[in-house]
Parts: structure tokens; C-alpha cells; sequence
């Protein structure tokens, strides 16, 4: 690998942990969920999942390496096909998000976060 391609890629993997840092700090803003209260697929689990999922690509629907992330119906596919709770919340064998595989941990969801997608799941994956 020459010089500018070994430059070039530590700065895309310094920017791309900075994009994911920053998208962290605005989704760690939300506080205590509150189960009693319906939760909108539009409103509180979607922007989750644009922010955490698609961005970069990883789930978007121009993705052919992975499952799309981009409708609720993919959302609720991916509930029951792929245990996506399961792998936000980290007990799978495959963990997402993830980046590094040494720090497996490192991009894990807030816990708030996920139980708004808890929340959303168990009132019944409404499309609302």
C-alpha cells in the first residue's frame, strides 16, 4: 500500500469514528422511556435507526452485503428474522452496531435507546 492510501484511509477511519461518537452523543439525549405512552415507529424508533443503522450505508437499501433498515417493514423483518433486539442489545454473536471487534461494547446503543425499540416491539410493532 503506498503512502496516500495508507494517509487516506487513517483519515477516513478518524472521521468515521468521529461521525459515530458525535452520533452517539445526540441519541444518548433521550432519558427515562416511559412504556405506558405509545411509541411511534416514525417518530421515536426510526430516527434510532437512521442515525445508528443507515448511516454510512451499513442497512440503508443501497446495501446489497446486508438486510435493509430502511421501512418498518424491514424494522419488523428484521425483528423476527435477524433478532434485531437481540443484537442491539449485544447478546448475540452478532452484535450491533459494531465496528472494532476488540471493543465490542464500544458502539452499543444506550441503554434509553434501546428500550424505546423494546417499548415499540412489545405494543406491537405498530406502523405508526
Amino acid at each position: 500500500m503506498n503512502r496516500y492510501k495508507t494517509i487516506h484511509l487513517i483519515f477516513t477511519i478518524i472521521l468515521l469514528g468521529s461521525f459515530l461518537i458525535s452520533c452517539e452523543k445526540e441519541i444518548k439525549k433521550v432519558k427515562n422511556v416511559n412504556c405506558n405512552r405509545n411509541i411511534s415507529f416514525s417518530n421515536d424508533v426510526m430516527p434510532i435507526i437512521e442515525i445508528s443503522c443507515n448511516n454510512f450505508a451499513c442497512h440503508s437499501s443501497s446495501n446489497s452485503m446486508a438486510f435493509p433498515l430502511s421501512s418498518h417493514t424491514d424494522v419488523s423483518n428484521a425483528v423476527y428474522k435477524f433478532n434485531l433486539l437481540e443484537s442491539i442489545k449485544h447478546q448475540t454473536m452478532n452484535p450491533m452496531p459494531r465496528i472494532d471487534p476488540y471493543l465490542q461494547d464500544a458502539y452499543k446503543l444506550n441503554d434509553s435507546v434501546i428500550s424505546i425499540i423494546e417499548c415499540w416491539i412489545n405494543q406491537g410493532l405498530m406502523n405508526n
